[in-house]
Parts: C-alpha cells; structure tokens; sequence
C-alpha cells in the first residue's frame, strides 16, 4: 500500500461540520451524483419545494469545498454537481450508510482507490454489497478516523510535518484495518440468519438464507483482489498460531 497521495488529498480537507440544513442538501447531492437526474434540473423544475435557505446551503457547500459545480451538455441539462475527495472524506467519516452506487460512481477517487478498490473489484462492491456494507462503512470510518487522527497528532506548531514518518505510520495501521476487515467477513460467512428466524424454523426463510449464503461465498470467492488479502492474513495468522504453540510447548513444565 502507498498512500502518499491520499495523504496528501485529505491533508487538505478542512471540515469544520456541517449545519443539519446543509446536511440535508449534501443528502440530495449525493443521490444526485449516481442519478439521471441532474440536481440543477430538480432545483429548476421543482423551485417550490425549495426556499432560499436551501439554496443558500448548497452554495455554503461549494464554498466549503464539499461540491463543485460540473457544466452540462448542449442539451440545456444545466449544471450539475460532483462531490470533492474532502466531502467523500467527510461522508466516510460521518455518514453510516450509503449505497454502493456512491463507492462506483467514485471508484477512481483517490480515497477509494487507495482503501477500498485494492481488496475488491467493482462486480463484488455490485453484486454483493448488502451483504458487505456493515463492514465495509465500518472500515472505511476507522480507515478516516486513523487518517485525520494522526494528520492532527503530527501538525506540531511551528515544525513541519514529516510527511514520510507519516506515510510508514499511516500505511501500517491501515494495513491492520485491512487485516480486521477480512476477519470481520470471513466470520460473517458464518451467519445463520437472526435468532428468532431460527426458532421459527420457517423452511422458506431457511431456504433463503441459504441461497444467500451459498451466492455470497460464491461471488466472494470470485474476487481475486479479496482472495489475495484473505491468503495474505490467513497465512500471517497461521504463523503466529505456529509461534505461539511453539512457544507454549517450550515453557510447558513436565509433570
């Protein structure tokens, strides 16, 4: 992993959060950006359902650097809006659910190319998010968090950042938030539905379950940039399980 230029892209990022009005507008923006519909045109065709606070917000936005206006074509399609890297690393950092399309239409973002894309292909993050989402917003809120943490703790008054202590201490931990992501799915591999589903022994809801199952592990498997994450940690795993046996045999005291 290097992520010289996503440091360099979210150091910045100065978001100092957001009002719950702007907060509404960016939700709209968001939805707009994987959409046919263009948010110049919802503006335009529905202006009543909008007072001028609310477009007031939406330039607060652009000021702060979360949006930027795209032109359209010579249709007359107007403007349209794109989200910056700084508001999709305020969203990974706030926002706990979002769709998958947002993670595809930024695919080629740097955040996204850096944290997700090298452990997934586009066909996982489409065909199976649902069953990944919990995990993957997780990773990627802790991955921000650990950014923006460490980007402060090293922006000492008076001295200049030592951008490549950094970089080895940022790649680090985010390598272990890799690590944790693959545990985290892999045992999700194991689920078996919820408890009272179980109880009920519904035959139809069982077969479900397992129709999900069996597609999830399935497609899963498929995914050669996951599977070679998963082999990395599996054998980083089997060695420290190897270690540690050994060294509960060297300390085992015969009776």
């Amino acid at each position: 992993m290097d992520c010289s230029i996503y440091l360099r892209e979210i150091s910045n990022c100065h978001i100092n959060g957001l009002s719950e009005a702007e907060r509404m507008i960016l939700i709209k923006v968001i939805k707009s950006t994987y959409s046919r519909k263009k948010i110049s045109s919802y503006f335009r065709l529905k202006r009543d359902e909008f007072d001028f606070d609310e477009e007031h917000s939406l330039m607060t936005l652009i000021k702060k650097g979360l949006v930027e206006r795209r032109s359209g074509n010579l249709l007359g399609d107007g403007i349209s809006y794109d989200l910056t890297t700084c508001c999709l690393f305020y969203i990974f950092l706030n926002m706990q659910n979002y769709p998958n399309l947002l993670l595809l239409k930024y695919q080629d973002n740097i955040i996204l190319k850096t944290l997700l894309f090298p452990y997934f292909t586009t066909s996982s993050i489409r065909e199976i998010y649902p069953q990944l989402s919990d995990s993957i917003t997780q990773y990627l809120r802790q991955c921000c968090w650990t950014s923006l943490n460490l980007l402060k703790a090293m922006k000492n008054p008076g001295n200049a950042i030592d951008w490549e202590k950094l970089r080895v201490v940022l790649e680090y931990e985010l390598e272990w938030h890799a690590k944790i992501l693959v545990l985290r799915i892999i045992l999700s591999t194991n689920w078996r539905g919820k408890p009272q589903e179980n109880i009920q022994t519904n035959q139809y809801i069982s077969s479900e379950i397992s129709h999900d199952k069996n597609l999830f592990r399935t497609l899963l498997a498929s995914d050669l940039r996951f599977l070679t994450l998963f082999k990395f940690v599996k054998n980083e795993f089997v060695e420290g399980y190897k270690e540690i046996s050994s060294s509960h045999r060297d300390h085992t005291v015969p009776n």
